[in-house]
Order: C-alpha cells, then sequence, then structure tokens
C-alpha cells in the first residue's frame, strides 16, 4: 500500500514518521479478516522507534506501508537527533516495528552538524553504525575553518570523521581571543525551521 501526502510550498505540520507508519499499518488488514487494533499515540510513542525520531517537513511525501520505505520530494528539511538536513529528495527505511534502518538526502544537500556546517550531493545515515556519510563534492565548514574531500563519514557516537581525499584549512583563535557576540542558532532543538537556512553553495 502507497499513502501520498502533499502539501502546499511548506507544509506547516511537523510529523514523526515511526508514528504515522505505527498508526497507519494498524488501519489496514485482509478483506473479510479482522483488523487488526489501531495502536494509541501513546503506544507508539513508547516503541523502540520513538528513539530513534525524525521530524521533517516537505512538499510531497510518499509511503509503503507495507515495503515500510518513505520517500519525500521538495524543499526537504529533515532532523534527527544529532544533524538537520536540507536536500531535495529524502528516502529512508524503517523495519516492521518502525525502527529507522536507513535514510538518504539526495540534491543540493545542505545542513548542519554539531556546530558544523556541511554540503554535498548526497547524504546517507545508518543508525545502526551512528554514520553519517556524505558522497559528491562534501564540504564541512566551522567559522573560518573549512574542509573538503571526495568523502566524509562522520561517526556521531564517536565524534571521529574519515575523510577521503582530503584537503583545506584550519584556523584556531589564539588563546584570550574573544568569542562570538551572540551564540550560534541551535538547529536541533526548538521547531523545525520553515524553511531551509542555508544557501546551496554549489
Amino acid at each position: 500500500m502507497r499513502l501520498v501526502l502533499q502539501g502546499r510550498g511548506h507544509p506547516p505540520a511537523l510529523l514523526f514518521v515511526p508514528v504515522v507508519l505505527l498508526l497507519l499499518a494498524g488501519s489496514y488488514g485482509p478483506a473479510g479478516a479482522s483488523a487488526a487494533p489501531t495502536p494509541s499515540l501513546g503506544d507508539a510513542l513508547a516503541s523502540p522507534a520513538a528513539a530513534g525520531k525524525v521530524a521533517f517537513r516537505m512538499d510531497t511525501l510518499v509511503a509503503d506501508l507495507k515495503g515500510h520505505a518513505v520517500r519525500g520530494l521538495g524543499h526537504v528539511v529533515v532532523r534527527q537527533d544529532l544533524w538537520l538536513l536540507c536536500c531535495d529528495q529524502f528516502e529512508a527505511k524503517t523495519d516492521p516495528a518502525g525502527a529507522w534502518q536507513s535514510m538518504r538526502c539526495t540534491g543540493r544537500v545542505r545542513g548542519y552538524y554539531d556546530g558544523r556546517n556541511l554540503w554535498a550531493d548526497r547524504a546517507d545515515f545508518s543508525p545502526a553504525a551512528h554514520a553519517l556519510t556524505l558522497t559528491g563534492r562534501p564540504r564541512i565548514t566551522q567559522g573560518p575553518s573549512h574542509l573538503e574531500g571526495t568523502k566524509m563519514t562522520v561517526r556521531t557516537d564517536t565524534e571521529h570523521v574519515h575523510v577521503v581525499g582530503p584537503r583545506g584549512a584550519m584556523v584556531t583563535e589564539p588563546a584570550g581571543a574573544p568569542g562570538p557576540t551572540s551564540p550560534a542558532p541551535n538547529f536541533l532543538t526548538g521547531p523545525l525551521p520553515a524553511t531551509c537556512p542555508w544557501p546551496w553553495v554549489p
């Protein structure tokens, strides 16, 4: 079964895919069969899927409930616990319980991770491996410092970064230098941005 949700421009709704899949999956069954009870919202939030919830907004969402897959198109903004990404297309798979298995953001990818801005053509996240992999002209910046390569893998559990073909510049501030006049915005908490906070940098 395919579920299609479409909005105009930038939908204001904030959805959690594991909850959506769990709630909807219990509403359908074979003809003539007794319908399985639909989990309550409390049951869904208490499930293992809630620990890996992903907030998002986009123009169109297509959900394959039988195949446990979702695909989003147009003005995608997606946030997990440790990062926020913007792109043209989002794809993800879950297990039957609704726990995330894989996520992919493609097309003009830009985002934010632990105080750093990033750009790439594609970003893949593996919850099991705690790995965010950037390919296609990946670039990470932090203040005046920047790092580029052909492939970057960020381990979100250990804070290790593996870069293939690294090049860039690291700029360090002298001891006692004044800090920023205002703190950097934290896009990992609070309401999801209505639009992507960063321009595409080719």
